[in-house]
């Protein structure tokens, strides 16, 4: 539960404030279904009185159970490469291979997840719950209220040994007469001949990567480096595909929740928060998770009765890849941020909105950092992440030390120096 206090815009009203006590999933349903408000649990925001009426009447809506998200009535992809429902931006936080009962429903959804593949018979039943559905299919899809995405060939690469871009194009094809007026979405690997060519670090070349990329609607990296890879792994895997086209087409990474083989481990929290902002960074439009019901070497289980932990980081971390992706989505580029000093380890991305500048920074290594960064910031004083990471900024020079792995978003009003939080 958050208490989030939401304040009336100009005079009227103005030392009023409403102060309600929702889910934190809130948010993520009010800003889907009204595209009016956007509620961000961490922040206090400023509303027109109607505004405030209208959040008053949908959190009483949300706490009676009123959780289904709208029909999608388009989908599809704009010019900054965002995936759209309805016309407007949305941020896939998707689960593979997942129950579909509606305790599970409800689960996934409380947990941060907003899609599921699913089957399309069942999307209706996962839209009702506030879930959309990617959905494999053999044949065309009648009903597609709920559907976000049809998933085609898996593995392109790792299957088409000959004509790779071409029979790649002729499935994309056959899934848009099958899943019409939606996007495709199409995992592909990134190391060749798995597991082996993970354990080789074998990449894909260009032809086999980047030009795939470009010819597909949403591509979907899956990404699970442990214990075989270094971390960091995922953000050069990521900058090639943002790259092969410019950050114009989709890119949904899926990221690591299980074990190559059952004497492998798992990603710690650390390393899948790590993972999860290194794609941030480097231009995900979504991010997917492998798997909730695939433990390598048994049966009749899952990755929250496996490992308790770390499936409550993967709610810890949605929360936090909601927040970011609700200023990344209308945010541009700020390139007056730079290191100040090299550092290897260190990976960022910056950018600003409406007088606000977004510091997202990851220590892709598995021991303590120290980091500097330029700043658009004035002034001296001490700062703190929403997690509690601190650090200083002297003359327009932010330092900070970064644990092994540590993933951290520092907020700085830049329109008032002394509100950086």
């Amino acid at each position: 539960m958050r208490t989030l206090t939401v304040l009336p815009l100009g005079n009227v009203l103005n030392d009023a404030s409403l102060s309600v006590t929702v889910p934190a999933r809130v948010a993520l349903v009010l800003d889907i279904s009204a595209h009016l408000v956007q509620i961000r649990p961490m922040n206090s925001i400023r509303l027109s009185t109607a505004m405030t009426l209208l959040c008053s009447v949908a959190v009483k809506a949300l706490a009676a159970g009123d959780v289904a998200l709208p029909p999608i009535q388009t989908a599809g992809t704009d010019a900054q490469g965002r995936i759209t429902v309805n016309g407007k931006p949305f941020f896939p936080i998707l689960m593979y291979d997942t129950p579909t009962d509606p305790a599970s429903l409800k689960m996934f959804r409380e947990h941060g997840f907003n899609t599921l593949t699913a089957k399309p018979e069942e999307a209706e039943t996962l839209r009702e719950h506030g879930l959309y559905t990617a959905v494999h299919t053999g044949k065309k899809v009648e009903k597609l209220d709920g559907v976000l995405f049809g998933i085609g060939m898996d593995s392109p690469a790792l299957y088409w040994k000959e004509d790779l871009l071409g029979k790649s194009k002729a499935d994309l094809a056959q899934l848009r007469e099958w899943v019409p007026n939606r996007p495709i979405m199409h995992a592909i690997g990134y190391w060749e001949d798995e597991p082996g060519g993970v354990i080789s670090n074998k990449v894909p070349a260009k032809e086999r990567y980047e030009e795939l990329v470009k010819v597909l609607d949403v591509s979907a990296p899956y990404l699970y480096p442990v214990p075989y890879q270094p971390v960091k792994s995922v953000g050069e895997a990521m900058a090639r595909a943002d790259a092969a086209t410019n950050g114009k087409k989709p890119l949904l990474p899926v990221l690591q929740l299980f074990t190559w083989d059952a004497k492998d481990r798992y990603p710690t929290p650390a390393e899948l928060k790590c993972m999860v902002y290194l794609a941030l960074i480097h231009g995900a439009d979504g991010i997917g998770y492998y798997s909730y019901n695939y433990v390598a070497g048994k049966k009749g289980t899952n990755i929250a009765k496996e490992q308790p932990e770390l499936w409550k980081a993967v709610k810890e971390i949605n929360e936090e890849v909601y927040m970011i992706s609700s200023w990344l989505r209308d945010s541009r580029p700020e390139s007056l941020v730079a290191l100040a000093k090299p550092n290897p380890a260190v990976e960022f991305r910056a950018a600003h909105s409406t007088g606000s500048l977004h510091l997202l920074v990851v220590n892709t290594s598995g021991s303590k950092t120290e980091a500097e960064f330029r700043v658009p910031v004035q002034g001296t004083r001490g700062i703190a992440s929403p997690a509690g990471t601190r650090a200083t900024i002297d003359k327009g020079i932010l330092r900070c030390s970064l644990q092994a792995f540590e993933a951290v978003d520092w907020q700085f009003d830049l329109r008032d120096p002394r509100s950086s939080r």
